[in-house]
């Protein structure tokens, strides 16, 4: 079994990527993925391509946090630095969407189903 990884089809699958409103999810995992290759050039390519789909930068944000957790942090510090550079504006405190107070004991009881 090869488990190699191809960063030049990866770029190629992003580069060519149509999107469409189905296709979002598709594109986010493609952009997880090159987070995996700690590669400079792909994440600023990803990030391109990103702008020109219009994806939320708060989307590409909070899976680079979650990245912390499968791929370490060193790796999810490089992702947050070229995201900072692609993104200056971003500011997660006034890009998250508001939730109420009350919802906190939803999730509470939903986590202990």
């Amino acid at each position: 079994m090869n488990l190699t990884a191809n960063c030049s089809l990866l770029r190629e699958k992003i580069g060519s990527f149509q999107y469409n409103t189905k296709s979002q999810e598709l594109f986010l995992a493609l952009f997880s993925a090159v987070i995996t290759f700690e590669n400079k050039e792909e994440t600023e390519f990803a990030f391109k391509k990103a702008k020109e789909l219009k994806i939320k930068p708060a989307e590409l944000y909070e899976i680079i946090l979650q990245s912390y957790l499968f791929l370490g942090f060193p790796r999810m510090l490089e992702a947050a630095k070229l995201f900072h550079a692609a993104y200056p504006e971003f500011d997660p405190k006034t890009e998250s969407e508001p939730f109420d107070m009350n919802q906190t004991q939803n999730w509470y009881d939903r986590g202990i189903t």
